[in-house]
């Protein structure tokens, strides 16, 4: 009470200090609206500029043309190829929307006397018209002899400057020149990237510590860009070939070229797949909502196209879509000098969105770019917001791995933060450990869906099977049934380590054996009493509970595949110790007593079920792990008879004998 009463002393003296302030006076309230009328004014101007009248130069080159699908177009997998190219002419009054919309959600955040100052000066990193003018003179735009031209007067120009006002209004900096360390637009592709290279990249670079998460976590799920450019030269890109290419929209659905060798691809090309059968990219789930509404047209065609010019504009669209899935960008723009269109991705239909086309010489052509700029950055956040929870058809289009940063923790807290990341993904992909040990448990589809998350009740009995040892011992042969393999849930590799190792992983099959589905999830529900309770030292961490995500499709197994349990790899089986350690069986004794204080009878205790995690005595040396023929609330009689079994198992003779089967 003494806290809350001197907490409330200080608010009202604040307020009483508050209170006795003098008011603005009209000067300084006339002083405030003129900055706030002259930032307003200053990116109105900005927005509504655009590039001047690009025209050939005498030396230009004729590059009319336009490449034909490559290797990596022709043979992507049936599953990311495009099906429909629609016309949507609202996409870029919607971009430009966006960037009123990010421009009011500024000037909320800032009072009128904090809005930076926008200057007028070739210095300023505001990009005002004296600045722009010495920008164009520097991009010599009147040499445009081909695409790179184009490129190189894009850069320096129209994506310098948007770069700058989308990041400072979409990140609310308080200056200009802090946008430099958050966005940056160019034209190198990372290392690698090989095929399917597009003309330019947006990326992030949230190197200031007052970034998001959500940001952050986008700049490492999308690190190759959030968007992408294709350039063509004044005659490449026509307005014909823009007219060809909105022409498509007309048609039924798109044709998409393929390999020439058809059925006999597998066999040609089988060099340059390198084993593989198809091209693959990661593939992550589009924005829900979207960043841009989708509205529909129908394009109207008002003289005829080509024939050679509609085969040029099918091109293009192959191979700026390709483009688009090598990154898993959304929206792209193919700029012609003149002439622009937007593209915009839709995974789930296989779809393309084509906004109309857009003269670079038209006023508001700034503020289109600026919010495609703003568009690209919300659409990689909120996606980035949904890797966690919105599982991927297969595991093959699983997002780029997200790199999280655990710094400066000590080898617990570490392991904590890894398992507390573990139980919160909604799907794992498991793949095995080398490729000479791949057992069934590791389907070809290796994606698993977490299942519902599981509630112990009190007034759950054990299972209503048998308590056989031999059973038990069938289905958890190891061979069959568990295998020791490398998981990395949701695809999430942290600093320092590439993929995570766990205890155990059990497959079985729902049609095969319905009881042993039934006594895995027995066994999962075991784990989490104890965990919940005394035990918790005794027993490794439990994941989660998993099912085959991909498994439903085949006709043979209409019931749902196969259910697996994934545990902490805490360290080795005692059956695999080369040699006996002592401390261990009063270990094992001390840590039977613990599961047993929680309730619960092992029911099947054997070297392979019990894990030495090695350490210094005393400490936690021993997990007991295989709790599938667990029983509840046994007696004493039972208990006491379970310490009998233990010390067989751990006894000379088991030891012995164990070893002779080796």
């Amino acid at each position: 009470m003494a806290v809350l009463h001197s907490e409330n002393n200080k608010r009202h003296e604040t307020l009483a200090v508050e209170s006795a302030l003098p008011p603005p006076s009209e000067a300084e309230l006339k002083a405030t609206k003129e900055a706030k009328r002259r930032f307003v004014s200053a990116l109105k101007e900005f927005f509504d500029s655009c590039m001047p009248t690009m025209v050939e130069s005498s030396s230009h080159i004729d590059t009319s043309g336009t490449r034909k699908p490559a290797f990596f177009d022709k043979h992507l997998h049936e599953r990311l190829i495009l099906d429909k190219v629609v016309y949507q002419p609202t996409l870029a009054s919607g971009l430009q929307s966006i960037a009123v919309d990010a421009l009011g959600s500024y000037l909320k955040k800032y009072t009128d006397r904090d809005l930076p100052e926008a200057k007028n000066h070739p210095d300023d990193p505001f990009p005002g018209p004296q600045r722009r003018k010495i920008a164009l003179n520097q991009s010599e735009i009147q040499h445009c002899v081909n695409e790179a031209a184009i490129q190189r007067v894009y850069s320096i120009t129209t994506a310098k400057h948007c770069s700058v006002v989308a990041a400072t209004l979409e990140f609310q900096l308080s200056s200009w020149d802090a946008s430099e360390s958050y966005l940056q637009w160019n034209i190198d592709p990372e290392k690698g990237h090989t095929q399917a290279v597009a003309d330019g990249f947006l990326q992030l670079l949230p190197d200031s510590s007052t970034i998001s998460d959500l940001y952050r976590r986008a700049k490492n799920n999308f690190s190759r860009g959030i968007g992408i450019w294709e350039f063509k030269s004044l005659k490449a890109g026509a307005k014909d070939i823009f007219i060809a290419i909105l022409a498509h929209t007309l048609l039924p659905e798109f044709s998409w070229e393929r390999c020439e060798h058809g059925n006999f691809c597998h066999i040609r090309c089988r060099d340059k797949f390198k084993g593989l059968c198809k091209t693959w990219a990661r593939t992550g789930p589009d924005a829900d909502p979207p960043v841009c509404p989708v509205e529909k047209s129908d394009f109207q065609l008002t003289k005829r196209v080509q024939k050679e010019s509609m085969v040029k504009g099918r091109h293009i669209i192959q191979q700026v879509w390709s483009e688009m899935v090598a990154v898993d960008a959304t929206f792209a723009c193919l700029n012609g000098g003149l002439y622009e269109l937007i593209f915009r991705r839709d995974r789930a239909n296989k779809a393309l969105h084509l906004s109309n086309i857009i003269r670079t010489n038209a006023i508001g052509y700034a503020k289109v770019e600026t919010g495609l700029f703003i568009a690209m950055l919300r659409d990689a956040k909120q996606r980035s917001l949904q890797i966690k929870s919105v599982r991927p058809l297969t595991w093959r289009d699983t997002p780029p791995p997200e790199k999280v940063q655990i710094p400066f923790l000590n080898h617990e807290e570490k392991q904590n933060k890894i398992l507390f990341e573990a139980k919160s993904r909604k799907w794992l992909v498991m793949k095995p450990p080398r490729r000479d040990d791949v057992c069934f448990t590791f389907c070809r589809d290796s994606l698993y869906d977490r299942v519902d998350p599981m509630t112990f009740k009190s007034s759950d009995k054990s299972p209503d099977f048998e308590v056989d040892s031999r059973c038990f011992n069938v289905i958890s042969e190891p061979e069959k049934v568990a295998s020791r393999g490398e998981l990395s849930v949701d695809d999430v590799k942290f600093t320092g380590s590439s993929l995570w190792r766990f205890d155990k992983v059990y497959t079985k099959h729902a049609n095969y054996d319905q009881r042993s589905r039934k006594r895995l999830q027995w066994e999962a529900e075991v784990y989490c009493h104890l965990r919940e309770t005394g035990a918790a030292d005794c027993v490794p961490s439990i994941l989660g509970l998993f099912r085959h995500a991909n498994i439903e499709k085949d006709k043979k197994k209409p019931n749902g595949g196969y259910l697996t349990l994934v545990l902490e790899d805490v360290g080795s089986s005692l059956a695999s110790l080369s040699h006996f350690i002592p401390a261990v069986k009063e270990e094992c004794h001390r840590a039977l007593d613990h599961i047993h204080a929680a309730g619960f009878c092992h029911g099947s205790l054997s070297l392979e079920h019990i894990i030495y995690r090695g350490g210094k005595w005393p400490g936690n040396l021993i997990s007991f792990v295989s709790f599938g023929c667990a029983v509840k609330g046994p007696d004493d009689a039972r208990k006491k008879q379970e310490h009998e079994e233990l010390d067989e198992v751990l006894s000379e003779s088991s030891l012995k004998r164990k070893a002779a089967e080796e």
